[in-house]
């Protein structure tokens, strides 16, 4: 507790996101040491100048022990960098926080996939819809959701993630124990409730300024494998969230603009001209990241891309021949005959549960073997052998060389 009493007054010694506390710990060694070193000592270890050493001597102990007492308070944990929890992908920062302060199940952060998804908080309906799918989906896969429980896209996705039965953490620009935004107190208790999150920087009793805002963001694209921008208008503290995650090698995801006339939603378009990866579906986010997280990932969620996941929905499959009136083109399903024999009556008989799975994983958007392995997690044998009975019944192609495809909407 007391290396922990001087890692909480280092923090209060310069402005949150500053460089200085992590260079002083590498030089001292220990926090204990930075407040035992005199005056002198500190300007002339070339991290600070007079006026920082003087001022690092002035921030009092007892600030750190009223924080403290108010962490305990209201059941607060503090982690710093001696913690097995705090995460190791924060400690790569250029300015890596010095304590955070946490409510809830955070342990394990570095060996899950992470998303942080992030958007307006004037988000459109549409940007609403599929923030609310996209996160759903990844969370299903069970990739952990970070945002920063705002009103709009944050809040969108923390509610997804939590109706997917996943795990969702909230990192915030003010204290754990600020009410701030009002209206979504309901959804902090339920992300803590679902066994997620809420994290911060900030101690208790910090309230939001415009500053807090910036310097809290870095922290949830460092906490991430890759980041998920929804909705950006040109000008957004959206954007400062992409600019951390493109400084620290996280992959940038976009979903494109459903309107390239609407500034509230260009802020994207200059990130996915630069390489970002665009986003129509949760396996342009999943499948990627499923190589470095098998043990965690589940894919068989997945449905392609939402655009055609109506041609080859479950439910299309399991109506029985004659019954239903679709509006999709059915597969015919593969007939084995011998000699004599009739065609069989009905689809449902020789459509197998195997089958059916690997047709709901195909759509018009051409699939790889490998990539449908994944997805369906069959081994390569067998699902060439499902895909054979699919493509000689004319229910899939490959009219790409090693690649397979659905069937198509009536012309």
């Amino acid at each position: 507790m007391s290396e922990v009493r001087y890692y909480i007054w280092l923090s209060q010694c310069f402005p949150y996101g500053s460089p200085l506390p992590s260079r002083l710990l590498a030089h001292y060694g220990s926090p204990k040491a930075v407040y035992e070193a005199d005056e002198s000592d500190l300007a002339s270890c070339k991290i600070l100048t007079p006026k920082e050493a003087k001022s690092v001597k002035r921030t009092m102990i007892e600030r750190a022990d009223r924080i403290l007492n108010d962490c305990a308070h209201y059941r607060i944990r503090v982690l710093t960098p001696d913690d097995s929890d705090f995460p190791k992908r924060l400690l790569q920062l250029y300015d890596p926080p010095t304590v955070l302060y946490v409510l809830g199940k955070f342990s394990g952060i570095d060996e899950e996939p992470v998303v942080t998804v992030i958007g307006t908080r004037k988000a459109s309906e549409y940007s609403l819809a599929v923030t609310r799918q996209l996160s759903m989906d990844l969370a299903k896969t069970g990739c952990t959701i970070v945002s920063g429980c705002a009103v709009g896209v944050d809040a969108q996705a923390h509610r997804a993630a939590l109706e997917a039965g996943g795990k969702t953490i909230a990192v915030l620009a003010c204290g754990l124990n600020i009410n701030y935004p009002a209206e979504n107190g309901k959804l902090k208790r339920a992300i803590l409730n679902s066994g997620g999150a809420l994290v911060s920087e900030y101690p208790p009793g910090t309230t939001v300024t415009p500053r807090t805002f910036p310097v809290r963001n870095r922290l949830m694209s460092a906490l991430s494998v890759g980041v998920l921008i929804v909705q950006a208008p040109i000008r957004s503290g959206t954007l400062l969230t992409a600019e951390h995650a493109l400084n620290q090698g996280k992959e940038l995801y976009c979903v494109p603009p459903c309107d390239l006339f609407d500034p509230n939603y260009g802020g994207v378009i200059r990130y996915l001209r630069d390489g970002a990866v665009p986003v129509f579906a949760a396996e342009d986010i999943a499948l990627p990241l499923y190589a470095g997280f098998s043990q965690r990932m589940d894919l068989s969620s997945l449905k392609g891309d939402y655009a055609s996941a109506g041609i080859v929905s479950m439910r299309a499959l399991s109506k029985k021949s004659g019954t239903a009136k679709s509006q999709k083109k059915e597969a015919k399903p593969p007939i084995r005959q011998g000699a004599g024999e009739k065609k069989q009556e009905s689809e449902e008989t020789a459509f197998d549960e195997i089958h059916k799975m690997v047709y709901n994983h195909l759509d018009t958007h051409p699939k790889t073997i490998d990539e449908l392995a994944i997805l369906c997690q069959l081994d390569v044998g067998t699902l060439f052998s499902v895909l054979t009975d699919l493509e000689l019944s004319g229910a899939i192609s490959s009219p790409i060389g090693g690649r397979y495809v659905g069937g198509e909407e009536e012309k």
